[in-house]
């Protein structure tokens, strides 16, 4: 569970600058996007990994496990809660990017202020569903040998 583990955190970290971009952003109030701009790029994208390797991880052992034991070796549902809560985290922060784009460029973005809040909701929600996946799947893993 140490890879898992790290997965966890690097999205908590890149929750924690996704608000930090927020916060510089209602400070800055138009001055000095540019920094808000990279911080804000830079967190959605490192925000994007784990929920893209939970995806992928469970997607892989699920399968794994099934053809080792000849049929589904359970946790399925934890398994569809990690990946719709991973697929509406990726879908949020896809969200919050094109709105800002619409914003910087000025044809609009007036949803990027209440997506960043939903965004920020829907990151750590995500994670805590993910981690409770890939708990149940670590334990699958150990009882039937892997």
């Amino acid at each position: 569970m140490r890879f898992e583990r790290t997965m966890i955190v690097v999205g908590a970290v890149a929750t924690a600058l996704l608000a930090a971009a927020g916060a510089h952003a209602y400070a800055a109030a138009g001055e000095a996007i540019a920094l808000h701009l990279l911080v804000a790029l830079g967190a959605v994208l490192v925000a994007a990994l784990p929920h893209l390797w939970v995806l992928f991880y469970l997607a892989g052992t699920r399968r794994a496990l099934a053809r080792a034991t000849g049929a589904a070796a359970g946790g399925r549902r934890a398994a569809a809660l990690a990946a719709a809560a991973a697929l509406a985290a990726l879908a949020a922060a896809a969200a919050l990017a094109v709105t800002g784009a619409h914003a910087y460029i000025g044809t609009g973005g007036g949803l990027h202020g209440p997506l960043f809040w939903a965004a920020l909701a829907v990151q750590p929600a995500a994670l805590a569903v993910e981690w409770r996946a890939l708990a149940e799947n670590a334990r699958l893993l150990a009882r039937h040998g892997g």
